[in-house]
């Protein structure tokens, strides 16, 4: 029956109980999650440049080499010479650009300091002692050490021997600009001798060694070509007188 208040026709009130019961039974709405974020790809890090174990191992050889060859040096009282002191130098150069080593041309270079430092060593000799007033016997001595660019301006040639020998002691002390222009004018005087032009393509791939100009290149390859056609190089150039790196351009051109 109606009760205390009239709520309609008794149908209406069945539809009206039956959808609170319908909204009661419903689950509540689920909470809205918040979508991950999507995860950018990362750019790869740039490759770093490969350095070649066994030309690291090399340098560090080439360097207690000419470590070697400087304590000798002061053994030998040569301290004081001007060799001496290029050769501290460049060795000093060497051991500071191994540390912080990026590359193989950076090993590269660095050998060509240590072997360079190293004949600059042995370069160094002791200055002559004063003769002594009354006349002593001497003792017997071993013969003494000649020089490279002694020996390789004998072996070279006997004419010319001055600025030979001058071009030769700027090469092995690593001045490669002023031994190039030396060697090139001694070309000119002696275009027939394969020396001459094995040491004007060494001065000439020394300089593309540390300045990377491929004009340098090229011109010790037509200067290497040119000493192959007037000698015949049956094991190479001596390897007392040109580094490892200079007897392969050599090989290879």
């Amino acid at each position: 029956k109606p009760g205390e208040v009239d709520l309609g026709p008794i149908g209406a009130n069945l539809t009206r109980a039956k959808e609170k019961l319908r909204e009661m039974r419903e689950p509540e709405p689920e909470p809205t999650r918040p979508t991950p974020p999507v995860a950018q790809p990362s750019q790869p890090a740039p490759a770093l440049p490969q350095i070649d174990s066994g030309l690291r191992q090399r340098a560090g050889a080439a360097i207690n080499a000419a470590t070697q060859k400087v304590r000798a040096a002061q053994e030998r009282r040569a301290d004081g010479t001007q060799q001496y002191s290029q050769a501290m130098s460049m060795l000093t150069e060497a051991t500071t650009k191994n540390a912080s080593v990026r590359s193989n041309d950076d090993l590269n270079a660095i050998i060509s300091l240590a072997q360079t430092a190293g004949s600059l060593a042995d370069l160094a000799m002791p200055p002559s002692a004063p003769s002594p007033a009354i006349a002593t016997p001497s003792p017997v001595t071993p013969s003494p050490i000649v020089p490279k660019p002694a020996a390789a301006a004998s072996s070279v040639l006997e004419d010319y021997s001055g600025q030979l020998r001058l071009a030769l002691e700027n090469y092995f002390a690593g001045e490669f600009e002023t031994a190039t222009r030396e060697f090139e004018a001694l070309s000119k005087k002696m275009p027939d001798n394969a020396w001459i032009w094995a040491f004007l393509g060494a001065s000439q791939y020394s300089q593309y060694a540390f300045e990377a100009d491929e004009s340098y290149r090229r011109a010790a390859e037509q200067s290497f070509q040119r000493a192959k056609q007037l000698r015949s190089w049956k094991e190479g150039l001596p390897s007392k007188y040109f580094s490892r790196r200079i007897r392969h351009a050599f090989g290879a051109g």
